[in-house]
């Protein structure tokens, strides 16, 4: 499976995730609870008016879809992080504390009803 190349790859699954998060369809927003809930490296995308949040495993491929996701038997976070940071390599990126994006990711669980596994998240960029 290609990983992504380009900050607008990145944007496409975070966009993906946001539409999974507000469907009306129970399947998609089960996906999207179960990866949030099951994640440990984060994307963070904050805008203005909201926050877009996916794991690395999600959407570090190009065009990642829920079925794509559910049939890619070979998902790998060490692929994905990688390919991430070179997307946006040439971004400047505010500097970030883990406690603000932990503070964040907690009131997106709640809201969501989901209870995260494991330890605190990690970030693996933050872009402004």
């Amino acid at each position: 499976m290609p990983v992504v190349k380009t900050l607008d790859d990145i944007m496409r699954n975070l966009e993906t995730l946001e539409n999974y998060r507000q469907s009306t369809d129970n399947a998609e927003r089960k996906f999207y609870k179960g990866l949030l809930r099951r994640g440990k490296w984060f994307v963070v995308y904050e805008c203005r008016y909201h926050i877009l949040i996916g794991p690395s495993r999600f959407v570090g491929y190009a065009n990642n879809s829920k079925k794509v996701h559910e049939n890619n038997t070979y998902k790998d976070g060490r692929e994905t992080n990688p390919a991430i940071e070179v997307a946006i390599n040439a971004l400047v990126a505010k500097n970030v504390t883990y406690s603000d994006v932990d503070e964040k990711f907690g009131i997106l669980c709640t809201r969501e009803g989901i209870t995260p596994q494991g330890s605190k998240k990690k970030v693996l960029v933050r872009e402004l």
